[in-house]
């Protein structure tokens, strides 16, 4: 049976909750939100659509569950939605919540006496917790975005095949971030149109926005309603030719191109930035962050240029400025195609990565926005 929540306040890994009773409930907060969505409408004979986004999927199976409470709360799971409608599961700990809270204070450092019923542990626990959820929200998203970052060099650590183009890069790097099996959601060329209007939960348009053109995000990436886009460049220079398996046969091709124009290569990656910028903006606070990468076999890349574009470098610990455009003369199309570029804040390639694809050198660099 579900039971009223009076206080809830959560940690990376528990769910602590004291009830309308005053009772004190302990559960393990659930990694991946949308399996353990499933999970728990399949325990409860709850039919949903598996096109619902996280956020649709929670709100509607606290609606089918929950027996009109604003939470599903009982002795097996716990689902809720918090003020930033952020979607929070947990499976109900094993042993006592007495146990369970001893482990929590000892993580956190609270203090607590043993003489303390689990009532009165419970409730300092919370008010500890709740006293500092910001500083817990701040460390939560801190990991998840240090997972992310791990997971994408690790990509290309364990890869060893040469990518036919930056489809072919794009697709690899979705699915080996699917097989992880911790992100709720891995999508593919997640679009956005020029003119974007918001409309709340009453269906009002609260607010509208224009984005400069129609915008298609490589890999976007959820995790329980978070979101974080991820921008591909892939740029090369041609190789005498390598060998692929096609249909189970190994054959000899020109994979790798020369694909020239170095200073617009470099604009579009700092345009890419750009981009995310400007949505994260728009979408806060659902967007928690963004990442462009950059991978080549050309090192010129990763030197300065000369000339117009020198203002584009992606030199490793070269801060950019909140301005980036062509210097000195410019041929009036190419200021009018690809227009100075203006950041909020100042980003930096601190690194050059070095990997070994084939036989061939190449390098690749991220930057988060």
């Amino acid at each position: 049976m579900t039971r009223q929540i009076k206080q809830v306040a959560t940690t990376e890994e528990y769910i602590v909750v004291r009830y309308e009773d005053d009772s004190i409930g302990v559960y393990n907060r659930y990694g991946n939100v949308k399996a353990a969505l499933r999970e728990i409408a399949i325990e409860h004979g709850f039919e949903y659509d598996p096109s619902w986004t996280t956020r649709q999927f929670g709100k509607k199976l606290i609606e089918g569950v929950g027996n009109g409470a604003p939470a599903i709360a009982d002795n097996d799971y716990i689902v809720y939605i918090d003020a930033n409608g952020t979607v929070i599961c947990g499976r109900k700990t094993e042993g006592s919540a007495k146990g369970a809270l001893r482990m929590i204070a000892e993580k956190y450092s609270i203090t607590y006496e043993e003489g303390w019923n689990t009532q009165q542990f419970g409730r300092k626990v919370i008010e500890h917790l709740l006293r500092g959820e910001s500083n817990i929200a701040n460390f939560i998203e801190a990991d998840y975005l240090k997972k992310i970052k791990e997971d994408i060099n690790d990509f290309f650590k364990e890869n060893t095949k040469l990518f036919y183009n930056e489809r072919d890069l794009q697709m690899n790097l979705a699915n080996f971030l699917r097989g992880r099996n911790y992100y709720d959601n891995v999508f593919l060329e997640y679009s956005l149109p020029e003119h974007i209007g918001f409309v709340g939960e009453e269906g009002i348009l609260e607010s509208e926005a224009d984005l400069d053109s129609n915008i298609r995000i490589d890999i976007v990436v959820e995790k329980g309603g978070k979101y974080t886009p991820i921008e591909l460049k892939y740029k090369t220079k041609s190789t005498e030719g390598d060998t692929i398996v096609r249909f189970g046969k190994l054959i000899k091709a020109k994979l790798l191109k020369d694909q020239w124009a170095q200073n617009i290569n470099r604009y579009l990656f700092w345009k890419d930035v750009e981009r995310i910028e400007t949505i994260k903006k728009h979408f806060q606070p659902n967007i928690v962050a963004g990442f462009c990468i950059f991978m080549t076999n050309d090192e010129n890349y990763t030197k300065t240029p000369k000339g117009a574009s020198a203002s584009f470098t992606m030199e490793a610990e070269n801060q950019r400025p909140k301005k980036l455009d062509w210097e000195g003369e410019v041929a009036d199309s190419t200021r009018s195609k690809y227009p100075k570029i203006v950041f909020e804040n100042q980003y930096i390639i601190e690194k050059w990565y070095d990997i070994i694809l084939q036989e061939y050198k190449f390098h690749y660099c991220i930057v988060e926005v």
